[in-house]
């Protein structure tokens, strides 16, 4: 079981602290503990993901726990996680660098998504302020059109 972060607000931030909140965040999510994953955020969390949406490539802005909420909800009732891997590439200055390795199966659909993505968080007072989040928009591009033929597309954008 993931261990939650915790902060001492009576001393600074250091790397290696924000490395923990960046895992910890990786490692609930990677259980599919929406709440645990949302207690390192911080309660106005802007999350940006930039992905493909309408033939085209898009920016969604998602602002406060309560949207980020609905859209983890969201993304588990469509999907079945096959394989989730997290890495942390780097975390210095106050940003966390992520690439995660996935596999999701549509549940409407049956069909696969299989790649990659990058996520940086910004931290600040203890918790992440902002994550922004790419995802390859080819690959989603094509998958939302596999998806749109088999009459069971993707509600959500990924």
């Amino acid at each position: 079981m993931p261990q939650a972060y915790t902060t001492d607000l009576n001393r600074s931030p250091d790397p290696s602290r924000h490395r923990a909140l960046v895992q910890s965040i990786l490692d609930f999510w990677r259980v599919q503990d929406v709440e645990q994953t949302l207690s390192g955020l911080s309660e106005g969390i802007l999350y940006q993901l930039y992905t493909f949406h309408n033939a085209r490539p898009s920016l969604q802005l998602l602002t406060g726990k309560d949207a980020v909420r609905t859209m983890m909800f969201e993304v588990l009732a469509q999907f079945d996680y096959l394989r989730y891997e997290p890495t942390v590439l780097d975390v210095s200055g106050g940003i966390g660098r992520v690439q995660i390795q996935f596999d999701l199966r549509h549940r409407a659909s049956g069909e696969r998504l299989t790649g990659s993505k990058r996520q940086f968080y910004v931290i600040g007072d203890h918790v992440i302020t902002r994550i922004n989040e790419f995802h390859d928009t080819a690959l989603v591009a094509a998958f939302l059109r596999l998806t749109q033929s088999t009459g069971e597309s993707v509600r959500f954008r990924l």
